[in-house]
């Protein structure tokens, strides 16, 4: 076994051993939550990343901001650039307004926008940050979950 696939096996199982959620055809899902909320109780993490769970999220949006949003990239000159002038990295990636259904429960008007900066940005298959609470002040799951991050996996083999 090779070093890099020692470390890619040993970090997968940290992802595990924290509870994310796998998704198929989705990648791992990440979120920000309360820091009131308390670990293995029904509203906390457990209840949507627990090891023997999988979290359903599914998505509507405008077809055309889709396919605006899945075409958003960045470039190494643009990096290159930006490196040159001094500043902080500035995301190109903008926010939608989507639905979402999460675990049967209904969001309207939460933001998306492609994640990733440079290796893992693809437009077939984008990872995503989800902002249930962007356009809808409170908006946000039981345990006080208000973002989700649904990474592709592209990197992993």
């Amino acid at each position: 076994m090779t070093d890099r696939v020692a470390r890619r096996r040993i970090l997968g199982a940290g992802i595990a051993a924290t509870g994310a959620a796998v998704f198929p055809g989705l990648g791992t899902a990440i979120a920000t939550a309360n820091p009131n909320f308390a670990l293995g109780t029904p509203d906390g993490f457990d209840r949507y990343f627990g090891p023997d769970r999988v979290l359903d999220v599914r998505i509507s949006m405008d077809p055309a901001h889709w396919d605006e949003l899945r075409h958003q990239t960045r470039t190494i000159q643009g990096l290159i650039q930006q490196r040159d002038s001094g500043l902080p990295y500035e995301s190109p990636f903008t926010w939608f307004k989507a639905d979402a259904i999460i675990d049967g429960q209904q969001f309207e008007d939460i933001g998306i926008r492609k994640k990733g900066f440079l290796g893992s940005l693809d437009t077939e298959k984008p990872a995503l940050k989800l902002r249930l609470n962007k356009y809808v002040k409170g908006q946000e799951l039981p345990g006080g979950f208000k973002r989700l991050t649904l990474n592709n996996t592209l990197q992993d083999p």
